[in-house]
């Protein structure tokens, strides 16, 4: 337990540390749009140090509790546009986000603010994902 809250200050002191230049790489990847834009960023994420400059933004994100937490760091990186034509699973001729490198590094990071189930995170993400096409809708409506 006295391990785990060292671990969860030393990552919230690391992640503090993104330069700006860091910052602006990943944003101007974000939020994903197409299929071409989702296979640069898990590209990006190949090399380690480039993975761990996103963890670190992910993590700054926060929330008001896992939940909040998984919507506000995917509303970040994936559009409703992308995500309407994804599933968790990948059924129906949707694209599979299940076992991505970014779905992984999300994960990580919830899982290690959290005390939640890896479970619980998935299924708030599939959740997510299979809301898209709704918020799209809302999203289209009010422009």
């Amino acid at each position: 337990m006295l391990k785990e809250i060292g671990d969860k200050v030393f990552n919230m002191e690391r992640s503090s540390n993104l330069t700006n230049e860091e910052k602006t790489e990943i944003d101007d990847m974000l939020p994903i749009k197409n299929k071409t834009d989702f296979d640069e960023l898990e590209d990006y994420l190949c090399l380690p140090e480039k993975a761990d400059f996103f963890k670190r933004l992910l993590s700054q994100i926060g929330g008001n509790g896992y939940k909040d937490n998984v919507g506000r760091v995917l509303k970040k990186i994936f559009s409703n546009e992308f995500a309407t034509n994804c599933s968790w699973l990948g059924q129906r001729g949707n694209f599979r986000l299940a076992e991505t490198k970014a779905i992984n590094i999300v994960k990580e990071i919830i899982l290690k603010a959290h005390f939640v189930r890896e479970k619980e995170v998935e299924q708030c993400c599939s959740e997510w994902i299979r809301h898209s096409k709704q918020r799209l809708k809302r999203e289209k409506a009010t422009n």
